[in-house]
């Protein structure tokens, strides 16, 4: 019994110094909690201050892919990542974003940045870091409509552009089949450089393809043996498609992007003048 009253009698000198049996106790802080964060999700395009058309996919995880070109040359480069809502705006549209840019060569720049973001109306931002540059880009309605396999199935040439003449300089091909079976040459590598994959569309809305790409072992590959995924975003349709590529690692340390056009209908041979 001594044990048991001891214990009761500890245990009340403990309620007593913690304030235990009704007195007043001060009210426990609630911590600040971080903004709701906007849709961002969409297809975005526009172009930068520094003249390049940009285009930017966003899925409803955050997660952001981009693609910009020179318009002349079609020279282009890859942004990867992953969103989050800067805690300094209650209103949840402001995001701040630390990016992977894919440049030509196998170049890779770390940078970083901030998005405004009005749903399905507007996505622009300012890249602080390495270079200071300016977007402007607004939602595309295509966004809402189911991409397809017919689209993109046919012969494609991954391509540059002389920006004087107009003509196509081609780097390498793909074939991408009516289930979206990818074979080709000469991406992020020479004209050795084999690859093989498949583009998928998005499920019920989202206007894109993921894509997925393996490369061959060859060492005209900036990324011999290694498998990228990404995104596919098409424009325009037949003759004047551009089918724009974004990709990289399962690391993100490396990764690649491509502009590839239809190749042109072979010229119909000139009919025998008749004599």
């Amino acid at each position: 019994m001594s044990v048991l009253r001891y214990g009761l009698l500890a245990g009340l000198s403990v309620l007593v110094a913690c304030g235990g049996g009704g007195g007043d106790t001060d009210p426990v802080p609630i911590p600040p909690q971080p903004p709701k964060p906007v849709n961002a999700a969409g297809l975005w395009v526009g172009s930068s201050s520094v003249g390049a058309d940009t285009q930017f996919v966003v899925d409803e995880d955050l997660i952001l892919w981009g693609v910009y070109q020179d318009p002349l040359t079609l020279a282009s480069g890859a942004l990867y990542s992953e969103l989050k809502v800067d805690d300094a705006d209650a209103s949840g549209s402001t995001f701040v974003f630390d990016f992977r840019d894919y440049m030509g060569g196998g170049q890779v720049a770390i940078g970083e940045g901030t998005i405004k973001v009005a749903p399905e109306k507007s996505f622009d931002g300012n890249i602080t870091r390495p270079t200071p540059v300016r977007f402007n880009t607004v939602f595309d309605p295509r966004f809402y409509q189911n991409a397809t396999f017919t689209a993109i199935a046919g012969d494609w040439q991954l391509t540059l552009r002389d920006p004087a003449s107009g003509a196509r300089q081609p780097y390498g091909a793909m074939n991408i089949s009516r289930l979206g079976a990818v074979n080709g040459t000469g991406l992020a590598g020479g004209s050795q450089c084999g690859f093989t994959g498949n583009m998928v569309p998005v499920a019920e809305r989202g206007g894109y393809y993921t894509l997925m790409i393996q490369f061959s072992g060859s060492r005209e590959c900036l990324m011999p043996g290694q498998t990228v995924t990404g995104v596919a975003v098409l424009n325009g349709a037949a003759e004047d498609a551009v089918l724009s590529l974004a990709m990289a690692t399962a690391d993100r340390w490396q990764g690649a992007s491509a502009i590839a056009l239809p190749v042109p209908a072979p010229t119909p041979p000139t009919p025998p003048v008749p004599e």
